[in-house]
């Protein structure tokens, strides 16, 4: 499984594998290997963890869109996509 971050969203246009992609493919996009998922069999994977967020007054207003793409045998081009999502950081309080 691969987690891609960027700063802008995309409008998905631009498929991968047959994926429709909702981040922007700025040059600031990241991906991380997630590995394997934990589940029991296909299609009940699932992947958690936790940051620190700094408290830091530079980030509010800073948005991040995700998406997830995964290795799917049962998906028309071999890989399926989650939607996109965005993660709005806001000021200290």
């Amino acid at each position: 499984a691969i987690l891609l971050f960027d700063v802008a969203a995309g409008n998905g246009s631009f498929a991968f594998s047959g994926a429709p992609l909702w981040v922007g493919l700025t040059p600031q996009l990241l991906a991380f290997d997630l590995g394997l998922l934990r589940g029991r069999r296909w299609g009940d994977g699932y992947a958690s963890w936790s940051i620190d967020v700094p408290n830091f007054p530079a980030l509010a207003g800073l948005s991040i869109f995700l998406q997830g793409l995964i290795a799917d045998y049962g998906a028309p081009h071999g890989i399926a996509a989650t939607a996109g999502q965005r993660i709005e950081f806001f000021a200290p309080r």
